[in-house]
């Protein structure tokens, strides 16, 4: 059996290899770009360094909502979800203060019923006040887009279920 071993041959093989690494990779990448769906626009707002550390981002719902709008529809309907930001946030932080609150008087070793009466009461207050404030941002935003987009909303991509109407 006779072998031909060449300086020459051993770096063709090292080349090809190399190259058969980066086009893997290339196409791993290419692949990875096209199957990935785009990020929430809060999401690669924060992902971007646009929030600011330890600060929570606008409830989920108004993500879920701009994901469906054309872009030109999405850019007007956050928009105008930004204009309500103080308010929303202010209301989910006072949500969650109320809740706590709750926590706190469910799982003290003293359960005083009283308290927790009013406590609950005022969460469900909070909470009520929450909603007001994305129910206005919605119809500031209702207001500014077409009824298509309008429909899209109420729609939302068609995901709505029979027991909910």
């Amino acid at each position: 059996m006779v072998s031909f071993k060449s300086p020459a041959g051993s770096w063709l093989a090292i080349a090809f290899t190399a190259s058969l690494a980066v086009n893997v990779f290339l196409a791993g990448l290419f692949i990875g770009q096209r199957m990935m769906a785009p990020m929430p626009p809060a999401a690669a707002a924060a992902f971007r360094g646009g929030e600011r550390a330890g600060e929570r981002t606008m409830p989920a719902i108004i993500d879920r909502i701009a994901e469906i709008l054309p872009p030109d529809q999405r850019t007007v309907f956050l928009a105008t979800m930004e204009k309500h930001r103080a308010d929303i946030m202010g209301a989910g932080a006072a949500v969650r203060e109320a809740r706590a609150k709750v926590r706190d008087l469910l799982s003290a070793d003293n359960f005083d019923r009283p308290a927790t009466e009013a406590a609950m009461s005022d969460l469900r207050d909070r909470h009520a006040a929450f909603q007001r404030a994305l129910q206005m941002a919605m119809l500031d935003a209702a207001e500014a887009l077409p009824p298509d987009a309008r429909r899209q909303v109420v729609n939302m991509g068609g995901r709505r279920s029979a027991n909910r109407d």
